[in-house]
């Protein structure tokens, strides 16, 4: 539930999924959610750079992955040169 929701819940989740912090089966479910974040989708993340550069993507960047790198609660990491 928490990763359908995403962002504050999820980091929140993170948190609790702290083995000092939660039972071991709490843990061992919500671990996942420290590196599989949901993804946010291409169209959106090049909807808000096109945005945020005021240009395209492709007059900023000679390359850019649309897979990302990683991907946490509050952030996404792509690769772009």
């Amino acid at each position: 539930m928490c990763y359908d929701l995403g962002g504050f819940f999820l980091k929140v989740a993170q948190i609790i999924g702290k083995p000092d912090l939660a039972p071991i089966a709490w843990v061992k479910r919500l671990v996942t959610l420290c590196d599989r974040a949901p993804l946010t989708p291409f169209d959106v993340v090049l909807a808000v750079l096109e945005r945020e550069f005021s240009q395209s993507v492709s007059n900023v960047f000679e390359r850019f992955y649309v897979d990302p790198l990683g991907s946490a609660s509050i952030a996404q990491v792509l690769y772009a040169m």
